[in-house]
């Protein structure tokens, strides 16, 4: 179910005002111009609430930053010092679900360009607009709507000659006396005293302060964006306890704690010269590897650099030494409801099944963290796993081989996964589409120490099944599964990549079980070395979506009730004795009453079909026959369900 769905499900159930999710209020969306007006969905009201679309070019220089607003006509560039009312507003229409661009636009519908457009709406404890008439009187205050003190101020006048932009943050200066202090978004000067600014006085969380000078001249309008930064004191999420946005300080050289991963990023070297960064998940911001990023300070085309690894709490910073100053503006990667239906966060696809020759290559109509590609004739590279967060890199589940890098594997898609649409056209190829999401599914990546760590996730549930890889070494997969033993899991492991059985082994989780916040490694090589890196897939069950448990086999036939309403559509099956990792779908394979179409995730074989091993039921899924792979009698089978 999507978001507007469920807010009208809400609407007509009659219940009380709904709660703000992060993807109510912030949206990132990548576009590829066609020379014509476009339309961006993305469920964010801007008609009724109001806000900010900001919009950029990555693939082609000299397109300036775009700034739009509900609150003013005009365009804004963050790169240059413009009135808005230089050059016309290329936002045709401002909708309840997104925006529509204009179709004389000249810097964002540009033929075959690549866009990333940012939608921020107006909201408490996140962020508001205010527009304002100069009067030149120094110390003036205005009302805001922010609900918290601002933050992060950026001010521009929109009409009347070029000026700079004025940079307000609390952190500026170290946050000491930061209201006499300024920046300018469209340069990369360091931090300058500017009492004319801010008149030397630090907003409220009902007012802000302007002196004169470029933010109160006589006449001119301004337009003011405000961002707050929680600590701790919630306003989103089903029970509004949770955190979304943070303005903060950092060193160049840290680790940073937020509180939250970040799905998007604004950081500036205060202290001395140095360029607005801009980061998003998006785009890619990979561990361990170069990421995008824009400066906001220029028109230039994206780049790469390592300048930063992500963390499920946060970042660690790379972009200079322990003594370099920086300010940071983040906002947390969503979402923080937990899905209804299991379309919102899986997906299978065939290799361009739409027919038209456009990218992405697999659809999913969702951004996608892990996409598992498998061949159904039985290429040796087969099955790959893909996330996010290592963006080019993948690793094989067949083998223990370290992660392999592919230049035309992407996730920069709102709507699914990888570009190429030749991809061995004479092959069948499959994408098994994961998303990130509360109770269901969560992807962390960490550095090994050699001796016992507990990791933070996000999965906000107990994992009830891990796969950890390292990715830089050869080592086997070590699997984690909450029905590896009846009373101590947290003392066994299995390997994806072996059809054997399970290991005892204190060495690998530490004999701790996983919590609804951390999970635990000891000194294994599998999970722990410190001389690797790893990658971690963390999955639950969540109630009509996802089901991870197991079942006794009966020799004949074995109904497992997953507590689904219209069946399964995904199934992983493995004997806890020896016996393969056997996966099934619904929607590609064939999960009949008759010989099944399977797979084999710890074998690059082809696709078989020689026996009938599951058939298809409403609660989940039938086990049949009494073989090793399914159902022997007696014998118990470890599970993972997704629903129809």
């Amino acid at each position: 179910m999507s978001k507007i769905a469920r807010m009208m499900q809400q609407a007509t159930a009659g219940a009380g005002p709904k709660t703000l999710d992060i993807d109510d209020v912030f949206s990132i969306d990548l576009v590829t111009g066609t020379g014509s007006a476009y339309t961006v969905n993305n469920g964010i009201d801007l008609s009724g609430e109001g806000g900010l679309v900001w919009i950029k070019a990555r693939n082609s220089t000299g397109y300036n930053h775009t700034l739009f607003d509900t609150e003013r006509s005009g365009t804004l560039f963050s790169d240059a010092a413009n009135a808005a009312s230089d050059y016309s507003s290329e936002i045709a229409s401002y909708n309840n679900n997104g925006f529509t661009t204009s179709s004389s636009a000249v810097y964002n519908n540009g033929n075959n360009v690549t866009y990333a457009a940012y939608t921020f709406r107006k909201a408490p404890k996140f962020m508001d607009i205010v527009t304002y008439t100069g009067n030149a009187t120094a110390g003036r205050t205005l009302n805001h709507n922010l609900g918290a003190e601002p933050a992060l101020m950026l001010i521009k006048n929109t009409t009347g000659s070029s000026a700079n932009w004025r940079v307000y943050s609390k952190w500026m200066n170290g946050g000491t006396n930061a209201a006499q202090y300024s920046m300018r978004i469209n340069q990369n000067n360091a931090q300058g005293t500017d009492s004319g600014a801010f008149n030397n006085t630090a907003p409220t969380a009902t007012q802000f302060t302007v002196g004169v000078q470029a933010t109160n001249e006589s006449g001119i309008n301004y337009v003011a964006y405000l961002f707050a930064s929680n600590f701790n004191d919630g306003g989103f999420g089903p029970n509004e306890d949770q955190d979304i946005i943070k303005v903060f300080p950092f060193h160049g050289s840290e680790t940073v704690n937020l509180g939250f991963e970040p799905q998007f990023l604004l950081a500036k070297r205060y202290d001395n010269t140095g360029s607005w960064w801009m980061f998003d998940n998006m785009r890619g911001m990979p561990v361990s590897t170069d990421q995008k990023y824009f400066t906001a300070n220029t028109s230039g085309a994206e780049g790469n650099v390592n300048a930063l690894d992500l963390t499920s709490t946060g970042f660690v910073s790379k972009f200079g030494n322990s003594s370099s100053n920086f300010i940071g503006i983040a906002i947390r990667r969503g979402q923080l409801a937990e899905p209804t239906s299991a379309s919102e966060v899986f997906a299978i696809d065939e290799k361009n099944s739409t027919g038209d020759n456009k990218p992405p290559l697999f659809r999913s109509n969702f951004p996608v963290d892990l996409a598992m590609l498998t061949d159904t004739d039985g290429m040796s590279e087969f099955p790959q796993l893909h996330p996010r967060l290592t963006t080019k890199y993948y690793l094989r589940s067949s083998n223990s081989g370290p992660e392999q890098s592919g230049s035309n594997f992407t996730h920069d898609f709102n709507n699914g996964f990888r570009t190429d649409t030749s991809f061995n056209n004479d092959h069948t190829r499959l994408a098994y589409m994961w998303k990130r999401a509360p109770s269901y599914f969560d992807v962390v990546c960490y550095e090994g120490s050699g001796s016992t760590q507990n990791l933070n996730h996000n999965l906000g549930a107990v994992p009830e099944m891990m796969w950890v890889k390292g990715r830089n070494a050869t080592v086997g997969w070590s699997v984690y599964h909450k029905n590896m033993d009846s009373s101590s899991p947290e003392n066994y492991y299995m390997e994806l990549d072996s059809a054997g059985g399970r290991f005892s082994g204190s060495s690998y989780w530490n004999n701790t079980a996983p919590t609804s916040s951390v999970f635990t490694v000891n000194s294994a090589t599998g999970v722990n070395s410190s001389s690797y890196r790893y990658i971690a897939y963390l999955f639950a069950t969540l109630a009509g979506v996802s089901k991870v448990g197991s079942y006794t086999g009966n020799g004949t036939s074995t109904t497992v009730d997953c507590g689904f309403s219209n069946g399964a559509k995904f199934v992983i099956v493995k004997q806890l004795g020896s016996g393969s990792w056997l996966q099934f779908d619904s929607t590609k394979l064939g999960i009949n009453a008759g010989n099944d179409s399977f797979m084999q995730i710890n074998s690059s074989n082809a696709v078989s079909s020689a026996a009938d091993y599951i058939d298809p039921h409403s609660s989940g899924f039938i086990a049949v026959g009494d073989n090793n792979n399914m159902n022997t009698n007696g014998q118990t089978f470890m599970f993972y369900a997704i629903a129809a």
